[in-house]
């Protein structure tokens, strides 16, 4: 076999190790904010936070179910949303120092080091576009478990000077 072939496989290989690592699979039981997961229901969202500050809803038509569904975000204030589908929890955002934390105690202006601590140094790592200086922001992404039928529920940090800036979790 040429160098060159067994180069190109080596480099192949390689790419397929790190994309396959590039997540570390936590419990679903861990994912969550301020006891709100992916599956919930906005009652229960009301219930743990009050009413929210407004609520904006509107109908989108989904082209892959062929049908309307309710979409809708709850607005506490410039530090933490909602949003559902038809009524159920699909993304949570801080995005603002508030004392909302993650299940493991994780809260916006904690250190990166404490967010591995929690999660473990094995997630996808994605700076932003562009030169690298001490005020790039870099994206940490963590994946729940794969369960049947259910798309991974995603836990991102973004990260800046070594210290959490946004966090958001999502499953889409």
């Amino acid at each position: 076999m040429p160098k060159k072939s067994i180069f190109v496989l080596s480099i192949l290989f390689l790419f397929l190790v790190v994309n396959t690592m590039a997540y570390a699979d936590i419990s679903n039981d861990r994912m969550s904010i301020g006891g709100i997961k992916i599956g919930d229901n906005s009652q229960k969202v009301i219930k743990l936070f009050g009413e929210p500050k407004s609520t904006i809803k509107k109908t989108q038509y989904n082209s892959d179910t062929q049908k309307d569904y309710e979409f809708k975000k709850l607005y506490y204030d410039d530090t933490f949303e909602v949003y559902c589908d038809d009524d159920i929890v699909t993304r949570v955002i801080l995005s603002g120092k508030n004392e909302i934390t993650t299940f493991d105690g994780i809260k916006i202006g904690d250190s990166k080091e404490q967010m591995i601590k929690k999660y473990g140094k094995k997630c996808a790592e994605i700076p932003e576009d562009g030169p690298q200086t001490e005020d790039t922001e870099t994206v940490y992404v963590y994946e729940g478990e794969k369960l049947p039928n259910q798309e991974r529920t995603h836990l991102y940090f973004t990260i800046k000077r070594n210290i959490i800036k946004h966090i958001e979790m999502y499953n889409w």
